[in-house]
């Protein structure tokens, strides 16, 4: 089944979503009626396939009926307060979508899970069941969508986590039971790993001492890579910005007085290393893919995941093979991203097609042009040639006439005269007749 052909309704299921009633929080964008956030983007989307680690099999067991939605599902009434989901459309890489994933599991976070893998199995499709009361798919992509939300669902239970025991400095949020909140802290408390790794991470997030600043990792705000990459794409006119420009894009902010400024000097020594890498590629020669050089200059993967890019590492390269999230430095383009260089490659060379064209396109019209010009004089030098040739005549028909009337004068002039003709000897005397 085609989703762009048999299943357009979607799309107007998604442009009327905004003034149901129902589902998690209301609507989502004023791009689609009444809520909150900003509108969808009309242009293009890009499914983003995340690669955080977790347990397939813990998150789709085979008894399980709750993980695939019924194939007739996406009949429902307009009245249900359903809300339509489709790659290109409405994804799990949206801001909406994640948060209101992260409504669902505080409405029943049970237990201090500090990661997603923690969490059992029934809780696991508990949550995706009240997801699934308000978001729903067509079948075709189903396993995406089941991969997607649980690769969604682990970072919101990663984030909870550190956003309690971390930003919140332990204070209890609302939404958290007492007994699981008194829980969490006592395992903070005791757990001497957690807290070295708390200190690590306290030190890396100030450059390695305790006694520097906690700088911003970012300046993209609350919404993801992913839709920062998308957003930099409709203002571009459709083409999506390399990795490294959308680094410095989600990295920089305009400060009044200052000009653009970084957020952090590791986003100031990322930036001048890969301009250095560029200028250097561009000096040699060499023509490298700027998505590689800013792959290089991260040094790869880290953890499975590439520095600066979050959820928008996928729009650029290939997710990683292994698993328990590794690094490597092995360089591999997204399906995407070949698509999008096959794609800006064919439309430049339609541009210089284009060109091509328009530049013999101009050469035929000079040269038509100068033919109907020299057509034009050649005619007017015909007409010039007419036009004295008729002169000439005129000219010959008055002196003629001219002629003609000196005669006529002439002979006029004659007729007064007494002349006599001349008397011929042979004649017989007496003869002759006067001439006049």
């Amino acid at each position: 089944m085609s989703y762009r052909g048999e299943n357009s309704t979607i799309r107007n299921r998604l442009g009327a979503r905004g003034g149901r009633e129902g589902g998690l929080g209301g609507g989502h964008g004023s791009g689609h009626g009444g809520g909150r956030g900003g509108g969808l983007g009309a242009g293009p989307r890009v499914t983003q396939h995340t690669h955080d680690t977790f347990d397939d099999d813990e998150t789709q067991g085979p008894d399980s009926q709750e993980l695939v939605p019924d194939s007739q599902e996406y009949e429902e009434s307009e009245n249900t307060g359903v809300i339509w989901m489709a790659p290109g459309e409405l994804w799990f890489d949206h801001s909406s979508i994640s948060r209101d994933i992260t409504n669902v599991i505080q409405q029943y976070f049970k237990s201090p899970w500090t990661c997603y893998t923690q969490v059992d199995k029934d809780t696991k499709e508990h949550w995706f069941t009240l997801f699934k009361r308000t978001y729903k798919w067509l079948p075709e992509f189903d396993h995406l969508a089941v991969h997607d939300y649980h690769a969604n669902a682990f970072k919101r239970v990663r984030d909870m986590h550190y956003q309690v025991t971390k930003r919140m400095s332990g204070r209890k949020p609302v939404w958290m039971p007492d007994e699981v909140h008194a829980e969490m802290m006592k395992f903070v408390d005791v757990d001497g790993e957690f807290k070295k790794r708390s200190e690590r991470a306290k030190k890396n997030r100030r450059g390695g001492s305790l006694t520097n600043k906690v700088e911003p990792s970012h300046f993209q705000g609350s919404i993801s890579t992913t839709e920062a990459a998308k957003k930099m794409a409709k203002e571009n006119g459709g083409k999506m910005p390399t990795a490294g420009e959308l680094y410095l894009k989600t990295h920089t902010k305009e400060v009044p007085g200052k000009g653009k400024v970084l957020c952090s000097s590791k986003a100031k020594q990322i930036k001048e290393a890969y301009e250095k890498n560029v200028a250097e590629c561009r000096e040699k020669g060499i023509n490298k893919d700027p998505n590689q050089i800013y792959f290089e200059t991260v040094g790869g993967r880290k953890k499975g995941k590439v520095p600066g890019l979050g959820s928008g590492a996928a729009l650029y390269y290939e997710p990683s093979t292994r698993r328990g999230g590794s690094s490597s430095s092995s360089y591999t383009p997204s399906m995407y991203s070949q698509l999008s260089a096959r794609l800006e490659e064919t439309q430049q060379q339609l541009s210089q097609k284009s060109i091509e064209f328009e530049t013999t396109k101009a050469e035929m019209i000079k040269a038509m042009d100068d033919e109907r010009l020299q057509r034009q004089r050649e005619r007017e030098e015909e007409r010039k040639e007419r036009e004295q040739e008729r002169l000439e005549r005129q000219r010959d028909v008055a002196e003629l006439k001219r002629t003609m009337e000196s005669y006529e004068r002439m002979f006029s002039q004659c007729s007064g005269f007494p002349f006599s003709q001349s008397q011929d000897p042979r004649d017989p005397s007496g003869g002759g007749k006067p001439l006049c």
